[in-house]
């Protein structure tokens, strides 16, 4: 009887799901959903070999020529075999028909289609697994089908270096599988290597940002001589090379490749050449190599596979089952590594770097055995075969998917769990044995630990779209990341290769690879949208949809429009908002005083210690575009607007017009006060502080308020004004600054010139201060132009710091304008500050102009005991920096830095600041380009802003105030002459002080 008969016989044409398709049916209930037999065979498809997808190479009888390395690397020209090529062009038409599809919604399909879908959720409910994820159950799976770890390890130490491991799966199954067979009776020695998530110059879509197992394992990562982490550079791999041997070596890398999936292999090979060679100069004789890879078609992958063959006894490739189907990743698992001479290391070394010799292969083709050249076309087509089936099967169970094949899949899919815990033996571990003891990491997404990213509003998420929305995204992010804008016609030709590179010239790929607006080989591309509905539902040509022939004949076109973004358009590049005509609004404006109350940051007694060996010099960063407090995404936005607004207003003038129109900062002269001032600007900044945090005493004798501040001259006049007028000009000041100035003033102000980088301020004043105030000043053209604002500010701060706390005396106050606050090297300045002084406060008043990043950071209540050591730790620092080598990126831990109150704090602070200078900004730029200004004034708020002004100074008390004086006579003040006097009220007599006579 046909299956595709009419009549349908329940006996013929559907399945119970019981029989030859599952081994062991006694895990599954009694009830099964009855199945089609095309919805059977392709829910089974790939079931019968998921724990067998493995390629083992025969041994080469050969032996090793070492001129091969020597003489022959990247010397002749790239190369290809046809067989090869065809097996590509077969496996990425197959893949092809996955382009239109949204990468997220097609996720969404395919895990509950994945027949290993539940096994990470079922050890991590029922076993407490450590770190218990995909890459987990990959690596469990690993180390027991070949045995990676090695026998006999009882009281021996064994050693394993984990390459491209972040967040640390990978090091967590191998320490389940080791404590398994060992308990705890093995010394255990590891070293992870990842992209440093906290160094600000990683690409944060280059890496993975999850950090909840490195930040609880710092000591034992290695992020190399730069502090990178980036295996593509030879230093860094010469420096890993110089530890112990390892007896095992993983490397897990790959790169973003979602934008050009089809060229997977050769974006990553790079990548896998400089990890694989990492491994030949780390491990010890004997050991085994577990190395990432993906299809198998091109020159790099076959050269690299036999020079990997020729220093090990066995060589297989391989699929975990765990391993999603669908995908292009298999597995190079090498055991019995022979051994390498220093020499072809260093000229393998040679050639690490982002991008290749040009057009060049790594070996001549003649120069690599036939033999293996044929077990690696047998090993590709094996594991294309299989990778189409599983594309296959997910598309067909898309069309078919319904109630019976979803329950039919679901216990597929118990089955093949039960069957991965047995075949691999998982067991539950003691606690103890746990790598991380003191919190439970369990990898799920809502259990985070520590991680630095729950401060910045969590971890990135995957990038959804279309296969042309991806590629669209990555190239505007390429483009952001090269500094530069292109032409149209070069974007158009632009594809992402990976590590940071755009196209690699000449290089022999499929001109399909290189049209970025085509869907490369399905007809269907060329089919609208409205067009591929109207044929679903059964339109013919020339015909309407209706029972007569009636309704829309042609379908509706839909035309994406690149300037609109949100919900049914193209997403626009990060960071441009304004794309429509509408005025752009700053969150509470004028005045920004969004947050009332100021978080105070307390000291806690079980802080964590500083130390010397925090410090860490590498490189100079190029753009800051990782932080521990914002999100690259707001980064982006922040250059990009900083950026234009230089563009389009670079004449200074033009941007002051602007802004005193827009912004009280840039008009307080106009601000209605008790007293004129001659340098209006930083005195009501500081006005404005005192308001809200009582920097200065409002009643006290008539001794001298000691004061130090370290400024430019116009504000050290500005900041000394106003504590003249608070202070009833009772202070005893020191200014620092760059030229020498008079003051007019008759109070006591002593000025020091500032010529020099070596200012030690107990030199020139040997009194403790009350109030130290100081200025971190960069140029405007740095600020909208650099992307690394604070590598122009790091001396200045630390001197500043450094000097603010030898002076205060106990319970005093420091102030220091700063500007951006991300880096890790800003913040280790704070938290130094943070554990000395009772509170610290990062805030911006109104009296700042918004559309700068200049903020003022107030640390109150001066904690002597609280700063041992930390002069020195800051002069050690003040003189690396004047050494000029490299760049200083790291001054305490990084768990100090991430303790959760100081870090959310400065998040908080940095995330608020940072949204605020970018609308900003955008109300400036959009101003401009509208020419508004004519209906747009601030001075309506001027009355208003007073009030957010300290008006009060200070009420002297005279030693004689308990002197009872004779009926009707008060004591006063005389601002013109500024003496006391006393006053009869009843006769209107004075006398000056001086003058008295009890």
């Amino acid at each position: 009887m046909s299956y595709y008969n009419n009549k349908r016989d329940r006996s013929s044409n559907y399945y119970r799901g019981r029989g030859s398709n599952y081994r062991d049916c006694s895990n599954y209930p009694s009830y099964q959903p009855n199945l089609t037999k095309e919805e059977y065979d392709v829910m089974n498809i790939g079931y019968s070999d998921l724990f067998n997808k493995e390629y083992s190479f025969p041994l080469l009888n050969t032996s090793k020529d070492e001129t091969l390395i020597t003489n022959k690397l990247f010397t002749t020209e790239r190369w290809s075999i046809p067989e090869m090529m065809k097996l590509k062009d077969s496996i990425n038409e197959t893949r092809n028909r996955l382009n239109e599809k949204d990468i997220s919604v097609w996720h969404v399909h395919t895990r509950k289609t994945n027949m290993t879908g539940q096994v990470v959720f079922t050890l991590r409910n029922n076993y407490n697994i450590e770190m218990c994820t995909n890459a987990w159950i990959k690596m469990a799976e690993l180390l027991h089908k070949y045995s990676l770890i090695p026998p006999n390890l009882l009281n021996k130490c064994f050693r394993s270096l984990h390459i491209c491991e972040a967040p640390g799966a990978f090091i967590c199954a191998t320490n389940h599988k080791l404590r398994q067979l060992y308990g705890n009776r093995v010394q255990w020695n590891w070293t992870g290597l990842s992209l440093n998530p906290y160094y600000e110059g990683n690409d944060n879509s280059a890496m993975v940002d999850d950090d909840r197992f490195i930040v609880e394992t710092y000591k034992s990562w290695y992020f190399g001589v730069d502090d990178s982490g980036n295996i593509l550079k030879q230093e860094n791999i010469h420096s890993l090379w110089k530890q112990p041997k390892a007896a095992l070596v993983t490397a897990d890398g790959s790169v973003d490749t979602s934008g050009d999936p089809n060229e997977q292999e050769s974006i990553v090979s790079e990548l896998h050449y400089a990890e694989a060679v990492t491994a030949l100069g780390a491990l010890e004789k004997g050991g085994a190599l577990v190395l990432k890879m993906f299809n198998v078609f091109e020159c790099e992958t076959i050269c690299l596979l036999y020079i990997i063959s020729l220093y090990f006894k066995e060589l297989f490739v391989t699929k975990p089952a765990t391993s999603k189907a669908g995908n292009a990743e298999t597995y190079i698992v090498a055991r019995g590594f022979c051994g390498i001479s220093n020499d072809i290391l260093e000229h393998l070394l040679y050639f690490v770097s982002p991008a290749f010799p040009e057009n060049k292969a790594i070996l001549p083709q003649n120069s690599i055995q036939q033999s293996f050249l044929d077990s690696m076309y047998d090993c590709a087509k094996y594991f294309t075969e299989r990778q189409k089936q599983s594309i296959e099967r997910n598309l067909a169970l898309e069309r078919l998917w319904n109630f019976n094949v979803q329950k039919a899949v679901a216990n597929q899919v118990r089955q093949v769990t039960n069957e991965y815990i047995s075949r691999y033996g998982v067991r539950q571990i003691d606690s103890r044995d746990r790598i991380v003891t003191k919190i439970e990491l369990d990898g799920s997404a809502k259990n985070l630990g520590n991680s630095a990213s729950l401060a910045r509003g969590g971890l990135k998420q995957r990038t959804g779209g279309t296969l042309e929305d991806r590629r669209n995204n990555k190239r505007d992010r390429e483009e952001f990341l090269s500094g530069h804008q292109e032409s149209d016609t070069q974007i158009s030709k632009k594809i992402n290769l990976g590590q940071d590179r755009s196209v690699v010239p000449e290089r022999d790929v499929s001109s399909s690879s290189l049209e970025v607006s085509s869907s490369v080989t399905s007809s269907a591309s060329d089919i609208s949208l409205g067009m591929k509905l109207l044929k679903k539902a059964g339109y013919k040509e020339g015909h309407g949809l209706g029972v007569a022939e009636q309704g829309r004949v042609t379908p509706i076109e839909v035309s994406r429009r690149e300037d609109l973004v949100g919900l049914g358009h193209h997403k626009g590049i990060i960071g441009r908002e304004e794309v429509d005509d509408r005025m752009p609004t700053i969150p509470d404006e004028p005045f920004f005083e969004m947050n009332k109350r100021p978080l105070y940051v307390a000291i806690y007694p079980d802080s964590n210690p500083i130390v010397p060996n925090a410090i860490f010099q590498g490189d100079k960063i190029k753009s800051v575009i990782t932080s521990l407090f914002v999100r690259p995404a707001e980064l982006e936005a922040l250059y990009k607007a900083r950026e234009e607004t230089h563009r389009v207003l670079i004449e200074p003038d033009l941007f002051k017009a602007y802004s005193k129109e827009l912004f009280l900062s840039d008009c307080l002269e106009k601000i209605p006060f008790v007293v004129h001032f001659k340098h209006p600007k930083e005195a009501l900044q500081l006005s404005s502080l005192d308001k809200q945090f009582n920097l200065f005493p409002q009643t006290a004798s008539q001794d001298q308020f000691p004061i130090i501040v370290i400024a430019d001259n116009q504000s050290a006049e500005g900041f000394i004004e106003y504590i003249s007028w608070q202070q009833q000009n009772l202070i005893d000041a020191h200014i620092f600054s760059h030229l020498p100035t008079t003051s007019s003033s008759s109070t006591q102000i002593t000025y020091h010139s500032v010529d020099n980088q070596l200012l030690k301020v107990e030199h020139l004043v040997q009194t403790k201060v009350s109030l130290f105030i100081g200025e971190v000043s960069v140029s405007s053209d740095i600020i909208m132009k650099s992307r690394y604002v604070e590598y122009d500010t790091k001396l200045q701060f630390a001197q500043i710091c450094r000097n603010a706390l030898i002076s205060l005396a106990e319970n005093g106050h420091f102030v220091c304008k700063i500007t951006d606050v991300y880096t890790r090297f800003t913040a280790g300045i704070i938290y130094l500050l943070y554990k000395t002084f009772k509170s610290v406060n990062l805030w911006k008043t109104f009296t700042l102009n918004p559309t700068q990043p200049d903020r003022f950071l107030i640390c109150q209540g001066f904690v002597s005991s609280k700063c041992k050591g930390f002069i020195d730790h800051l002069d050690n620092i003040i003189s690396l920096l004047r050494g000029g080598k490299g760049d200083l990126l790291e001054i305490v831990s990084i768990t100090c830095l991430l303790e959760r109150q100081f870090q959310t704090y400065l998040a908080d602070s940095a995330q608020e600041l940072i949204k605020r200078e970018i609308a900003a900004l955008r109300k400036l730029l959009w101003y401009h380009k509208n020419d508004k200004l004519s209906c747009m004034s601030v001075d309506k708020y001027l009355s208003d802003a007073a009030k957010l002004l300290n008006r009060t100074r200070r009420a002297v008390v005279e030693p004689d105030e308990g002197i009872k004086l004779p009926e009707g006579w008060s004591k006063q003040f005389s601002e013109k002459q500024q003496l006391f006097y006393y006053f009869n009220s009843n006769t209107g007599e004075s006398i000056w002080e001086s003058d008295w006579k009890h």
